[in-house]
């Protein structure tokens, strides 16, 4: 059952934790990956605006998601799973924008 109130802050970042859950939706996409509930702190305690792209992946792994090529020099997308319900697209991903330089500009949950 997907939960409707989930904040995806509920436990701070763990990179084991992070790369287990990370593998284990890409195996099951339809379920919400136990790494869903950092994601918000990989948001507001993780990441620093102007980190590089090769920072990023190497802190949370290979993204999980194929990105068209304009889109991969400027974001990486990692699957969450189905965590909140949503009416076009049930997967909820964090997508980690960066600029021309390769240096993060902003992530969401999406």
């Amino acid at each position: 059952m997907v939960r409707r109130d989930f904040n995806f802050n509920e436990r701070a970042f763990d990179r084991v934790g992070w790369l287990y859950g990370l593998h284990a939706t890409l195996q099951d996409p339809g379920r919400c990956g136990t790494h869903a509930d950092m994601a918000g702190d990989v948001i507001h305690s993780v990441l620093k605006r102007g980190m590089s792209v090769e920072t990023v992946r190497e802190l949370l792994s290979l993204p999980s998601a194929s990105a068209t090529p304009w889109q991969e020099a400027t974001q990486l997308t990692f699957s969450l799973g189905v965590c909140k319900k949503r009416m076009n697209d049930p997967i909820n991903e964090l997508v980690v924008h960066f600029d021309l330089e390769g240096k993060l500009t902003f992530a969401v949950i999406d």
